[in-house]
């Protein structure tokens, strides 16, 4: 019994530890990720429609595009500000919200 008990103990810990490998490299994955910054009319209008509707009362203070995303395609990441808040909110370039940021 004490056998099979350490068995499942150490495949839970291989799987765990597995796992928040995997976690890490996508997180440092997107982090190296290249933003290029951009005029704030460069921004596709269906960021801009979904931004406002997500974050009503912010101001855009900078915009950036994956570097990848030359084509029309790719990311972007709007820097938002509403009174001493200030977040980062990635989109796809058909206006999905991918993730936010909480700088301040």
């Amino acid at each position: 019994m004490k056998r099979l008990t350490i068995i499942f103990c150490l495949l839970v810990a291989t799987f765990s530890a597995e796992a928040v490998n995997r976690d890490i490299l996508s997180v440092y994955s997107w982090q190296e990720k290249g933003f290029k910054k951009i005029e704030d009319v460069d921004v596709p209008a269906d960021i801009l429609k979904a931004a406002s509707a997500k974050y009503s009362g912010y101001s855009l203070t900078q915009a950036y595009r994956s570097e990848d995303g030359e084509s029309g395609d790719g990311e972007f990441k709007l820097i938002l500000a509403k009174d001493r808040k200030v977040v980062n909110a990635y989109y796809k370039a058909t206006g999905e919200f991918i993730k936010e940021e909480t700088i301040k």
